[in-house]
């Protein structure tokens, strides 16, 4: 294989772009899902996140915007911390029951006095509504901590300029359980060992978004070498959980 040649004059450029890949703060949680992951269209990606499969490494583009989301996020929530109306940032939050558990950006009261979670994205363009797989992912922080008006910030990562978009749940219930309801089967077709549906938008999007695309091709050729430890040890975690 033919090497590629690095401009020397470019190294700088270089090392910066591979230390954007290198740094990662992906979550490996096997037997858990995570509000995030469950937005996914792809009930096998679904799958791979709870049984704590490797991501492969994101491309440069990726790794930056990631961390650029991070740096805003992180800033706002400084900024704000200390307002009246902001009660809790950063909070754990689980249902055990259903296997879901994650930490919220931000629990707030609106002037009315009622209680509202917010999740802050960071975007190239902001949405004129509100983006339905953000709102089901705050749905679950929702349920978690029984409120009943959730809200979605986004801010665009070019300009700062935010908009913020505010639903309630009774609106968004059943969608909850649909999805909740696909969460329970991924559960169960990991504990007999099987790998749930493929579902995604499209065979491209499979490729040049999925992070387990090469796993996923490997266990659809027969090759089970990486998935067998991994659906083994989430089935451990499960049964050991249910006898505590």
């Amino acid at each position: 294989m033919a090497r590629i040649k690095i401009d020397p004059d470019q190294w700088m450029t270089a090392a910066i772009q591979k230390a954007f890949v290198d740094k990662s703060d992906e979550r490996y949680d096997p037997g858990w899902h995570h509000p995030s992951s469950l937005v996914h269209p792809c009930l096998a990606n679904q799958q791979f996140n709870f049984i704590g499969a490797t991501k492969e490494r994101r491309p440069f583009i990726l790794a930056y915007t990631s961390t650029v989301g991070t740096f805003i996020h992180e800033t706002i929530q400084d900024l704000i911390r200390d307002h009246p109306l902001i009660d809790e940032m950063e909070d754990s939050c689980n249902i055990p029951e259903f296997r879901v558990r994650g930490r919220l950006d931000i629990i707030g009261r609106d002037p009315d006095g009622e209680p509202t979670i917010v999740d802050i994205k960071t975007v190239e363009s902001i949405p004129s509504l509100p983006r339905p797989k953000d709102i089901l992912q705050v749905l679950w922080y929702m349920k978690m901590k029984n409120v009943e008006r959730g809200a979605i910030l986004y801010v665009r990562r070019s300009s700062g300029l935010t908009k913020r978009y505010k639903f309630r749940w009774k609106d968004w219930e059943k969608e909850w359980e649909k999805n909740k309801d696909l969460s329970q089967q991924i559960i169960q077709d990991t504990l007999k060992g099987i790998q749930s549906p493929k579902t995604p938008e499209s065979r491209a999007y499979c490729v040049k978004d999925c992070p387990f695309f090469k796993q996923c091709e490997a266990y659809n050729a027969g090759d089970k070498s990486d998935w067998t430890p991994l659906i083994e040890n989430t089935i451990r975690i499960l049964q050991n959980d249910s006898t505590d």
